[in-house]
């Protein structure tokens, strides 16, 4: 039987979350983060797209592991590297990551192999979008491309702080916080207030 891996791990997660001094900017990337992965999340809605139910030996937080078994394993891992790297860019973008595919006649090959992938993959930079043409104005913040205006209209934003507060504004109406779901679990008589 082959066996094929694809596995992903968001890089420089304190970077990308401390980006900007705001709480709200800061709230916003660590849910974005929690979210890939977590039940519901980013990651389920694509492979729910790809109609693919890969197995996992890690999901949770900005890393998994997903493996296919079967003729086209290979294929399976591409396509879901192709649109979950695409996925990750267009939501979370300015967040670095490092993934790998590999594969073989067992799951530790095809892991080992991927490992190996990903530690490669770690070496590149891949391009931020929107590419900022000559003539742009900064985000004071980031130093990235503005593409927007804060609610006041006084500060730029880049598209990465404006994906971070629209999901921060978004869970908040919702009181839908991710940490707060996750504190609850401990045994918390009372839920925490967030922020």
């Amino acid at each position: 039987m082959s066996y094929a891996v694809y596995s992903f791990e968001a890089k420089q997660i304190q970077s990308y979350i401390l980006a900007t001094n705001k709480l709200k900017d800061q709230i916003g990337a660590s849910e974005q983060i929690e979210s890939l992965c977590a039940d519901g999340g980013l990651l389920d809605q694509v492979t729910e797209k790809l109609s693919q139910k890969p197995k996992y030996s890690r999901k949770a937080g900005g890393a998994f592991v997903a493996f296919f078994e079967g003729d086209n394993a290979r294929k399976q891992a591409e396509n879901l590297q192709a649109v979950w790297t695409f996925a990750v860019q267009k939501t979370i973008p300015g967040l670095h990551f490092a993934h790998g595919i590999g594969e073989g006649d067992s799951v530790k090959k095809a892991i080992d192999q991927a490992f190996i992938q990903q530690r490669i993959s770690n070496q590149y930079l891949y391009p931020e979008l929107p590419m900022a043409p000559p003539m742009a104005e900064f985000a004071p913040r980031s130093g990235r491309a503005a593409c927007s205006k804060d609610e006041k209209g006084d500060d730029l934003l880049d598209e990465a702080t404006l994906q971070k507060r629209k999901l921060y504004d978004q869970l908040k109406r919702k009181d839908a916080f991710l940490i707060t779901k996750k504190l609850g679990k401990f045994g918390m008589e009372k839920p925490p207030i967030w922020p």
